[in-house]
Formats: structure tokens, sequence, C-alpha cells
């Protein structure tokens, strides 16, 4: 008997308020340095996002990049 792969629907991607909930908590954990960093955190954590869209999503935010890495507008 053959063992059959899930039959499961893959799972959907994050909306964008989730996604830029969780660039929000990865701030707030430490300011990444950069965009390749941010997406490396974000895959880490099971989001896969193309650079265009982190870099939309950090605009909507509003997130400022200082010689520290991002931060959130004051």
């Amino acid at each position: 008997m053959h063992k059959h792969a899930s039959t499961q629907p893959p799972t959907p991607p994050p909306t964008k308020a989730h996604r830029q909930g969780i660039i929000r908590s990865l701030l707030r954990a430490s300011a990444p340095r950069s965009q390749g960093e941010m997406l490396r955190r974000l895959r880490l954590a099971g989001v896969r996002v193309t650079q265009s869209t982190l870099s939309r999503d950090l605009r909507d935010i509003g997130l400022l990049k200082g010689p520290s890495g991002y931060r959130e507008a004051a």
C-alpha cells in the first residue's frame, strides 16, 4: 500500500495586516539593519514575502531607516 501525500490545502499567505503586525513585532525585538535582514527574519517566522512587498509594508507602517537600523517614526 502506498502512502499518499496530505490532501490538506496549502496554508494561505498571511494578510497584509497580519504580515505588518509580524514586522512590528520583529522590530520591537531588535531593529533590523537592512531589508535583507528583515526578509531573513520574516522567513524564519514562516512568512514568505518579496523585497518589493516588504518595501511597501515598511513604507505603509511608516518606518524610518537610521544608522542603527529601522525604527518607527516618533
